[in-house]
């Protein structure tokens, strides 16, 4: 057997000498390499026989960029381009609510910031999560206001939800101006929502439009299985 290297792509070329034993360890890397990684589509780890699956596999989905491993019978997500989704303010019109809770979730007032998400489905008035797992939610919040209110993230709420129902919920406190921010871990699974929702103590305060020098901003990212 000749020796041989990795080229700059990772691929094995052979030359004419050869080197024991580290030609052959060399060779028994590349063969558990092949026995315990896997590389393809989305769907092709759907399409993975039976026969062929095992605890300790490690596939690597080509169009998301997510990395699985298998464990207990099932596949849990482990790294890669894990989602991550920072909603940053429009210019558009939005205020908390008056003495209720109000849903301040709204499609024109929050774009992607650097004009991407990734691992989240399209935003419609609210974040669809699409890889279920530990999450960090978190929001930055800056009134038009001479008094405060507080804000918090729901998962699948609509109407006027309490206090109890949210996460990361704080003051938007009053002192020169009205701040606050606040983040939570929470477990979510595939098909839940993200929503923001905002309470105005003692009217319907508005919420600053954007400016290119304030942190006004909303979202998530994944942590761990």
């Amino acid at each position: 057997m000749m020796g041989s290297s990795k080229n700059t792509a990772g691929k094995r070329v052979f030359d004419n000498v050869y080197n024991f034993p580290q030609d052959s360890q060399s060779l028994a890397d590349d063969l558990w390499d092949a026995y315990v990684t896997r590389a393809g589509t989305s769907g092709d780890r759907g399409l993975i026989p039976p026969g062929q699956l095992r605890d300790g596999i490690v596939f690597r989905e080509t169009d998301t960029g997510l990395i699985y491993l298998r464990h207990a019978g099932d596949w849990s997500l482990v790294g890669g381009r894990t989602p991550v989704a920072i909603m940053r303010r429009t210019n558009a019109a939005l205020t908390l609510g008056n003495n209720t809770y109000g849903d301040i979730s709204a499609t024109a007032a929050w774009t992607s910031t650097y004009d991407g998400t990734r691992g989240f489905g399209t935003y419609s008035n609210g974040l669809p999560v699409t890889v279920p797992g530990e999450y960090e939610v978190f929001w930055s919040m800056w009134l038009n206001a001479s008094a405060g209110g507080l804000v918090g993230i729901g998962v699948n709420q609509t109407g006027t939800p309490g206090g109890n129902a949210l996460h990361a919920i704080d003051h938007v406190t009053f002192r020169t101006i009205a701040l606050g921010n606040a983040s939570a871990r929470v477990r979510l699974a595939a098909a839940d929502k993200l929503t923001l929702w905002g309470y105005g103590e003692g009217g319907a305060h508005a919420v600053r439009g954007a400016t290119s020098l304030e942190p006004m901003h909303w979202g998530a990212r994944w942590i761990a299985p």
